[in-house]
């Protein structure tokens, strides 16, 4: 058996189907977290669909791009970056190390003999860096969904946005074609009309709870609202917070009972009793996820998040405020129907007992080798480097580091 068909293997063993699946997130997910790389990479230099000029990607990928202000870009290799000063130094960027670019048009761009460079933030400093040295985004999140509303007697209420996940797309569509020319529809013997379909509107840094955002002229009895601010999973879909930050994780958890579950994952850790033995991952990150099979300490599973704790997680009211756009009030999972009555009646409103018809969730713990700042909870600097809690989270949670015998302890 080729290494080819051995990972293919060992990929396939470890997925919920049994094969992989390229369009699931979470088997791909799920391949970076075991091989400590992506599918699919390549680098932000030369033509990209729909843009046929030797710019083209990074036209696409950030000039393009709508939030390529806040997005942060990786380094798609080890490589050199350029100071714009000459009294500053040459500095080394590793793989996956995240940046923000600050050019954004192509006529800004730099060349350097045959190299195209673009100017971006790294450690709170400028540098110059080659296209071919910037990872290209995957293209989830990147392709600007537009059908317009042309067949429709009034224009202006779908709203161009740019799917996080197929499912929004699925979802806009539902409202935009199975309404009438009007864009009104039947729901329980009553006629209704929407308004705006789109993106929530407000600003944030991070990705807002609300993947959907449809308004109604007038109120629907599942939500007791107009307003449908709808939270949307697939299927198999098993994230429900990615890259946990500590301010984020302690929006969800109480200080202490958080503080303790670190030190026992830690302890677990050095203990060898939690990961596999010869395991490759320089950095463990924070998830929070519908799997109980993460982890083990303690003689049980991952930590299991209490009504307060998982409803805050779905939800980020703690994060967003209850009465933002950015907050869902509604939450659906699974195939799209092709009827809007029948999607209404499907979603899940987060009231006080929405939790018996939502899974439960868990903290989940994922290896990985990229660069992603607070979300590494826990690191080491190679794979013969001893274990320690990442000083953000130490500092954020009130951990205290000790040395005892020569081994590193907290508490």
């Amino acid at each position: 058996m080729d290494i080819i068909d051995r990972v293919l293997l060992e990929w396939s063993y470890r997925t919920r189907k049994g094969y992989p699946d390229i369009n699931s997130q979470e088997d791909m997910d799920l391949f970076e977290s075991m091989f400590g790389f992506k599918l699919g990479e390549s680098n932000m230099s030369g033509k990209a669909t729909g843009y046929p000029s030797t710019t083209g990607t990074f036209e696409k990928y950030v000039t393009d791009k709508k939030d390529s202000t806040t997005f942060m870009y990786t380094a798609d290799r080890d490589s050199k970056l350029l100071p714009l000063s000459p009294e500053d130094q040459q500095v080394e960027i590793k793989k996956g190390e995240e940046f923000n670019i600050i050019t954004k048009l192509v006529k800004d761009l730099t060349k350097r003999g045959s190299s195209t460079y673009a100017t971006i933030k790294y450690n709170d400093k400028e540098y110059l860096i080659r296209l071919s040295d910037i990872n290209k985004p995957t293209g989830k999140g990147v392709e600007k969904f537009e059908p317009g509303d042309s067949k429709k007697n009034k224009t202006g209420v779908l709203h161009p946005f740019i799917p996080g996940h197929p499912q929004e797309k699925d979802v806009a569509l539902l409202f935009q074609n199975a309404s009438d020319e009007n864009y009104e529809f039947e729901h329980k013997g009553k006629k209704l009309e929407v308004t705006y379909i789109g993106e929530p509107r407000g600003k944030t840094p991070g990705k807002p709870k609300t993947d959907l955002f449809v308004e109604l002229k007038q109120p629907i009895s599942e939500i007791n609202s107009n307003k449908l601010k709808i939270s949307l999973k697939a299927g198999n879909a098993t994230f429900v917070e990615n890259w946990t930050r500590p301010s984020r994780a302690l929006q969800i958890f109480d200080k202490d009972k958080l503080k303790g579950e670190v030190i026992n994952i830690y302890n677990g850790i050095v203990g060898n009793t939690l990961l596999k033995k010869g395991t490759q991952t320089l950095n463990l990150a924070f998830f929070i996820s519908t799997s109980s099979k993460t982890y083990s300490v303690e003689g049980r599973g991952p930590l299991k998040l209490n009504d307060i704790e998982a409803l805050e997680a779905y939800t980020a009211t703690n994060k967003f405020g209850a009465d933002s756009e950015l907050t869902p009030n509604c939450f659906f999972k699974g195939n799209v129907p092709g009827n809007i009555s029948e999607f209404i009646d499907n979603l899940v409103p987060f009231d006080s007992g929405a939790l018996k018809y939502l899974e439960d969730l868990y903290i989940h713990i994922r290896g990985s080798n990229e660069s992603r700042g607070g979300s590494l909870f826990i690191k080491r600097e190679s794979t013969d480097s001893p274990w320690y809690i990442n000083p953000d989270w130490a500092d954020a949670l009130g951990i205290k580091e000790e040395e005892v015998d020569g081994v590193r302890k907290y508490k």
